[in-house]
């Protein structure tokens, strides 16, 4: 709210002994601009007494998913169904980017209420590799492993695997990688190719 009234330097008000401050400006998500400020948004209707229609809805910067109390769910690509037409949880086929912002968004929302309100998808390989997606994890979720899944894995430099902390949990050049270390959550992958560097997020349940 203060930086939607133009006071953009509120943070060097605050005593030192109440830093640091978890806040983050939501202007670029008021703006509609495509920076990412948190890697998702919470939001819930609820009433005294219980009611089938009350929800939780978490989405991040293309995504949306809906849980009722009811026990139902509805999930949207937000940049392609802005007014939210298609419910891609009555598709026969959900794409693998698809299924991967739902298990990341439904991970999230698990881990926010402390409750399993909704299950993890299996990924596979649905699309393919192709020249906009040469760079799978698959499983996805994993368990035990995940293979780094390229063209030409002769090609493949290095995996850094950091958490959501951004901090460094394990650093590699081979493709298969032990998750049986790691505790469940969210992981962020950047691979290094002799074609680039490609930044993928895994999920890990066990």
């Amino acid at each position: 709210m203060l930086d939607l009234g133009g006071f953009n330097n509120w943070l060097s008000f605050i005593p030192p002994a109440k830093l640091p401050v978890d806040a983050v400006s939501l202007m670029p998500l008021l703006k509609n601009d495509t920076t990412a400020v948190r890697n998702w948004v919470f939001s819930e209707q609820f009433q005294p007494v219980s009611n089938p229609k009350d929800w939780k809805t978490i989405r991040n910067i293309d995504y949306k998913l809906i849980d009722f109390d009811n026990g139902s769910q509805r999930f949207y690509n937000l940049t392609i169904d802005p007014l939210e037409q298609v419910d891609l949880l009555s598709q026969t086929l959900m794409t693998f980017n698809d299924t991967l912002n739902y298990n990341e968004l439904c991970n999230a929302l698990n881990t926010l209420v402390g409750a399993p309100l909704c299950s993890l998808q299996t990924t596979s390989i649905l699309e393919g590799l192709n020249p906009h997606n040469s760079v799978l994890l698959v499983p996805n979720p994993a368990n035990d492993e995940v293979q780094v899944v390229l063209e030409d894995m002769n090609q493949l430099s290095s995996v850094h695997i950091t958490d959501v902390g951004g901090r460094t949990i394990h650093v590699t050049n081979l493709g298969s990688i032990n998750t049986k270390p790691l505790p469940d959550g969210i992981y962020h992958l950047r691979i290094s190719t002799l074609k680039g560097i490609f930044h993928r997020q895994l999920i890990v349940s066990h």
